[in-house]
């Protein structure tokens, strides 16, 4: 985990920056398009750098063990069965899709009335993105490529696929979920938003251990950014000032905590 979170920061804060740099592109003067396509870079090479380190990190393990990925319950994206019983990737997905908005719209509003996000302050994981909402369909689909597929694709893999299944080898199932969802929502760098990503991070790894596929978590990760960033495209399309808003909605939160 130590050797995979130093390569995401590598990649994303020195490597594709000193790239840009070296084409003579100043990353402070970029456009919302501009601004889109950069974040796609450094996720496509972030994404390919994690989970080839991943791969040769335990490729070494599964060969010794005798055993292959999937019966060790490492990496298994297999669409075979969606619908079977019990453990049907489709089905737990929709149904973690379904569950979603009440798990992060729960902690949210208890977040609100505690007043934790006016104690903790700072930006959200969305601020980044609505710094880049623009309205045109390149942006768009490189945010969507980005928090829809990419990241989902991602985190998944580290934080479910090998980090809870790992430590489901040394603890019981259910602390392996709460341990995994709490590293999900740390490794965002997001204070304010720390404890609606673990919350959303107990919900994916609850739905891939009932799966025991990692399709499961993959789309209902992919499914929630997508929604979210399109709901924010759709607010700008109708006029509306989107970090305006978010930040009318963070003042009129906290002044009813």
């Amino acid at each position: 985990m130590a050797l995979w979170f130093g390569s995401f920061v590598g990649v994303g804060f020195v490597l594709v920056p000193q790239l840009y740099r070296a084409a003579g592109l100043s990353l402070y003067d970029l456009s919302p398009e501009d601004k889109a396509t950069f974040t796609l870079v450094c996720q496509a090479v972030e994404t390919a750098v994690s989970l080839l380190l991943v791969r040769l990190l335990t490729a070494g393990p599964i060969e010794r063990s005798g055993s292959s990925s999937q019966q060790l319950g490492l990496f298994n994206y297999s669409p075979a069965a969606p619908f079977s019983k019990p453990r049907g990737w489709a089905f737990w997905g929709l149904c973690g899709m379904l569950a979603s908005p009440a798990v992060v719209g729960g902690m949210a509003t208890l977040l609100g009335a505690v007043g934790y996000e006016k104690a903790v302050g700072g930006q959200g994981t969305v601020d980044g993105v609505a710094g880049m909402i623009d309205l045109d369909l390149p942006t768009y689909l490189s945010l969507l490529a980005v928090t829809g597929v990419l990241a989902p694709i991602l985190e998944e893999t580290v934080f479910r696929g090998f980090l809870l299944t790992s430590l489901s080898r040394f603890m019981p199932t259910w602390a392996a979920v709460v341990a995994s969802a709490g590293f999900f929502g740390l490794a965002h760098l997001s204070p304010r938003d720390l404890p609606v990503l673990s919350a959303l991070g107990l919900l994916l790894g609850w739905s891939y251990v009932r799966s025991r596929n990692l399709l499961t978590p993959i789309l209902i990760h992919g499914a929630w950014n997508s929604g979210v960033l399109t709901v924010l495209f759709w607010l700008a399309s109708e006029g509306v000032d989107v970090q305006q808003l978010i930040s009318e909605m963070r003042e009129a939160a906290a002044a009813a905590s």
